[in-house]
């Protein structure tokens, strides 16, 4: 990987973990909001997407965290003293 793309991967993927936790404030802000509903026991057309939505907003927490570990860590590695 060289300079210019480890680099590249470090900063998307600390931008992607950035723009993750402004949703979550926003949403959170948003669901205080609207009185906390209890989307999972909800019934009727908006919510199955809501619910969909959801699952996948948090899904990808775990996956922005690896991508950017591997970036960070791949990194390291190439910078390592001794590596020719």
């Amino acid at each position: 990987m060289t300079n210019h793309s480890a680099t590249s991967s470090r900063v998307l993927g600390a931008l992607a973990l950035g723009c993750w936790v402004l949703m979550f404030m926003a949403a959170h802000d948003i669901w205080h909001d609207t009185g906390r509903l209890d989307v999972w026991r909800l019934e009727g057309p908006p919510y199955a997407d809501l619910r969909a939505f959801i699952v996948t907003f948090y899904v990808l927490l775990p996956v922005f965290v690896g991508q950017f570990v591997v970036a960070v860590l791949n990194d390291r590695k190439r910078r390592a003293p001794g590596r020719t």
